[in-house]
């Protein structure tokens, strides 16, 4: 990608997670503030797939996602134990983790072919909601730069459930 498109996309990237992590917060509730999430990123990265897939106890749940998913919709917990740990850590390009197999939230991508993806973690210094993956069925050049760009929305989402919670 040239120069000055990898600018622009920065640009518009950057300005869609800060106005988007300004309008989490102002939700009464983590449904809605969720499902503001999956809207925005959709028509904004027109992206093929997205899913929130959150921590309870010791498993992991898709809890919300859109897009093309022919395989899964029903998925049950799935031990955070059988994931891979780099999910959780920061945000992971779907580079990164070619050669995994045994991950049961990567394999639910390959199904749905997914071929081009990424991952945000939803958590701040005091709590772990859990993931945001972000999928595309073609190829998708990702930006190494944008990972700290997403690694602070995760930690912004992550406040903005906080605080609906507490409003809840």
């Amino acid at each position: 990608m040239e120069p000055s498109k990898r600018q622009k996309l920065m640009k518009k990237i950057e300005s869609h997670l800060r106005t988007t992590a300004r309008k989490l917060v102002k939700f009464d509730t983590e449904g809605e503030a969720l499902q503001y999430l999956v809207n925005s990123f959709r028509a904004e990265l027109e992206c093929d797939l997205i899913a929130i897939v959150l921590k309870e106890g010791n498993d992991v749940v898709p809890t919300l996602y859109q897009g093309d998913f022919l395989y899964g919709t029903t998925y049950p917990p799935i031990e955070i134990a059988s994931c891979s740990p780099r999910l959780f850590e920061g945000s992971v390009t779907f580079q990164e983790m070619e050669g995994n197999d045994t991950c049961p939230l990567i394999g639910l991508l390959r199904r749905n072919d997914i071929t081009t993806w990424f991952s945000v973690p939803i958590k701040d210094e005091e709590s772990e909601y859990g993931i945001c993956m972000i999928g595309f069925q073609r190829h998708v050049s990702l930006l190494a730069e944008a990972k700290q760009l997403f690694d602070d929305f995760g930690e912004d989402v992550a406040l903005a459930i906080t605080v609906a919670r507490k409003k809840e």
